[in-house]
């Protein structure tokens, strides 16, 4: 059984409008390091649904069956 251990983040500036995310994606074959800005500004909690989908994307991309 392969573990993964998948942990993301986001930081929203509310005055210029700014939204970015990060994750930090574990498995058995080493480690995935993302970060990012979203194209438009995300209020916090949409923005932290984004950020895991994001890393489940990447995830599922870049980490083979």
């Amino acid at each position: 059984m392969k573990y993964i251990t998948i942990a993301s983040d986001i930081s929203c500036d509310d005055i210029n409008k700014i939204t970015t995310w990060a994750c930090y994606i574990r498995h058995d074959g080493g480690a995935i390091k993302e970060v990012g800005q979203f194209k438009k500004y995300q209020k916090s909690n949409d923005a932290e649904t984004y950020a895991l989908i994001n890393a489940l994307t990447i995830a599922k991309k870049s980490i083979p069956d």
